[in-house]
């Protein structure tokens, strides 16, 4: 994808795109490709993981995002350390940041998959009293517990290791799939909880100890970036007095999945107007909620695998919910916002929502047009032809596309002969040829507008 525009300084400067290794499909000729789960065996071969990732890597650049996570970077099956030093040489090259993501008591712990000293199966198998005690009183034989001295000796000691092994921009902890503990030290924890934190995990931002002490003798060093991302599992807690207490280099992640619309609103809410009231009038995210961590982002599984919404998964087009989520984001005082980006942009759902993603991120306040007109419109080479793709995609969404509309997107897909249209700017362009062609198979109602590949 040739999208190397000039997109200037962001207003959200910590967005990034979230990432699973097995299900992150750039490169569409490996016949080990999955699209779906969520512990699942990596069955591509390590040269696809490198090459996935590469291109993820130049999108990133190119759509001025500030880097991307990784669960599973570190796996026996596609080539461990190495490979993932190869692949971090390969982004620090191009500025971006490439995020280990590490499960605190779940996912793996550092090390994700593989016969390894800080893979978290293989510290069970030797540390079985560090096991999570279900409600029934059964130790777990996936999930640490997460107030267990030996699992915070190990997480940090671990973390020392891939930060003194990996050049990363920044690094991501998230305990996001635990369960609660039932030993008698989380549920003490959880009593004295100040709930900031999942109560699901029965932890607060002080259960991350151990990895705050690895990280905090590595921040600005040469391994590591400026950001250090714990995140809390939860929606922006509403009504705390107290602020959480963050240190140098360090954010917190909330997840703004549930505090979105659902369904999304209709594209033609932001078609004129980047701010409308309707944007805000939604008791999930009331205007005026703050957050009370000095410095947060905020991750969306819309779009992905992962949403818990109809009509918002794997191939979905999110314009509505992108737009909604770097407009509240930018107002709340987020640094970034991330949302997954798994599937190739040779979707063309994807690489509206990816254009999307990094114009709203950049302007979070402009509307759908200034969207057509300035991105959309530097891709077709026309700012107009630009508005006009973005207004017939709205007429669609709400199911108001009027039959002139039609013909002129049929126009500009097949190249008939039209005076209103500049035909230098589609002949022999593949590229701008796609979006029209996919749009006209969309309006026609011949193509499920969420699955079709280039064409």
């Amino acid at each position: 994808m040739t999208w190397d525009f000039d997109w200037g300084k962001p207003a959200l400067p910590h967005s990034c795109f979230q990432t699973r290794d097995h299900s992150t499909n750039w490169f569409l000729d490996d016949p080990g490709i999955l699209n779906y789960g969520r512990h699942q065996s990596y069955t591509k071969s390590p040269q696809t993981f490198l090459e996935d990732y590469r291109r993820l890597a130049d999108m990133v650049e190119r759509l001025g995002l500030h880097g991307f996570a990784v669960w599973g970077l570190l796996r026996d099956s596609h080539g461990g350390i190495e490979q993932a030093r190869r692949l971090s040489e390969y982004c620090a090259s191009r500025g971006i940041a490439l995020m280990p993501a590490i499960g605190m008591s779940t996912s793996g712990g550092v090390y994700y998959e593989g016969d390894h000293r800080y893979n978290l199966e293989t510290f069970l198998d030797t540390h079985p009293d560090a096991r999570l005690v279900g409600e029934d009183g059964a130790r777990s034989g996936w999930c640490a517990c997460p107030s267990s001295p030996a699992l915070a000796e190990w997480l940090e000691e671990g973390t020392d290791w891939l930060l003194r092994e990996l050049t990363v921009g920044d690094i991501c902890f998230d305990d996001g799939e635990a369960v609660p503990c039932h030993c008698r030290r989380c549920t003490d924890l959880r009593a004295r909880s100040s709930d900031v934190g999942p109560d699901a995990a029965g932890m607060t931002l002080d259960a991350y100890g151990a990895a705050r002490r690895a990280v905090a003798r590595h921040v600005g060093s040469s391994t590591l970036g400026t950001t250090v991302c714990y995140a809390l599992g939860s929606g922006i807690t509403q009504g705390k007095e107290q602020r959480l207490d963050l240190r140098a280099g360090e954010v917190v992640q909330w997840t703004l999945t549930g505090m979105l619309r659902e369904p999304g609103l209709p594209f033609k809410t932001f078609v004129e107007d980047g701010s409308p009231a309707a944007a805000f009038d939604n008791p999930a995210w009331a205007a005026g909620v703050s957050s009370p961590a000095s410095r947060c982002t905020g991750l969306a599984h819309q779009g992905s695998q992962w949403s818990p919404h109809a009509g918002q998964g794997r191939y979905s087009l999110i314009l509505g919910t992108i737009k909604e989520m770097c407009l509240k984001a930018y107002e709340a005082g987020l640094e970034g916002v991330s949302i997954f980006s798994e599937v190739s942009p040779a979707y063309t759902t994807a690489a509206l929502n990816y254009l999307a993603f990094a114009h709203f991120t950049h302007w979070p306040r402009d509307s759908l047009v200034d969207f057509g007109r300035k991105t959309l419109g530097r891709l077709f080479g026309d700012a107009e032809e630009g508005e006009f793709f973005i207004r017939a995609l709205a007429d669609w969404d709400s199911n108001e596309v009027l039959p002139v509309t039609k013909n002129c997107v049929f126009r500009r897909a097949d190249d008939w002969s039209d005076p209103f249209i500049n035909y230098h700017l589609y002949l022999n362009d593949p590229q701008k040829k796609r979006f029209w062609r996919w749009l006209n198979g969309v309006l026609a109602g011949r193509v499920d507008p969420h699955c079709i590949l280039m064409i």
